[in-house]
């Protein structure tokens, strides 16, 4: 799947030097955005805290045919208290995004000149595993077509309506019009 890439963008990848980074904007209670590099980096304003070699982010897989392929996002070096968090935290079917940037060296400051989505999904699960005094937390993602291949389990009564939306009348004369009798031209 090609992507469109806007002028700035093609116009930094193509220059002699480049110093690429990705960035992670995950939504839990409170958003996290971490990226790739030391210190903070901001796009359009949103800050984003550095986290280094700590962060991982696993390849992707692009189809063809509009396939489900997702992605393993990796945070290490977590302490007790970052694990507790995202234990008590429901974040399934959470959105987290993750960019593609490139960063510019003006005047010895590195600044996000540019950013393109590289990954855009739902947080699925997460997988801890602990290596000595610290653990590695591993988020997968799944990519926004997954939903598309679920079965829709509504029924669209107006039970079934009432249920989701309880002051919602516009189901309640289905079944007088599904066994009306129509009679055309006389």
């Amino acid at each position: 799947m090609s992507r469109g890439l806007n002028q700035t963008f093609k116009g930094i990848i193509n220059s002699e030097y480049i110093m690429p980074a990705l960035f992670v904007k995950a939504s839990f209670s409170s958003e996290l955005r971490i990226w790739s590099g030391h210190g903070e980096a901001y796009i359009s304003g949103t800050r984003y805290d550095g986290a280094g070699e700590l962060l991982s982010v696993g390849t992707v897989q692009e189809n063809s045919d509009l396939g489900t392929s997702g992605l393993t996002v990796s945070l290490s070096g977590c302490d007790n208290q970052i694990v507790n968090a995202m234990r008590d935290e429901e974040f399934q079917g959470n959105e987290l995004i993750v960019y593609l940037g490139v960063l510019s060296d003006v005047g010895g400051v590195r600044t996000v000149a540019a950013t393109t989505t590289f990954f855009k999904g739902f947080m699925d699960n997460a997988t801890y595993v602990q290596n000595g005094e610290t653990i590695t937390i591993q988020i997968s993602v799944e990519n926004h077509f997954a939903r598309l291949s679920r079965t829709n389990t509504r029924l669209y009564t107006a039970k079934d309506q009432k249920n989701v939306f309880p002051n919602d009348l516009g189901l309640d004369y289905i079944e007088s019009i599904a066994e009306q009798k129509l009679v055309w031209g006389e």
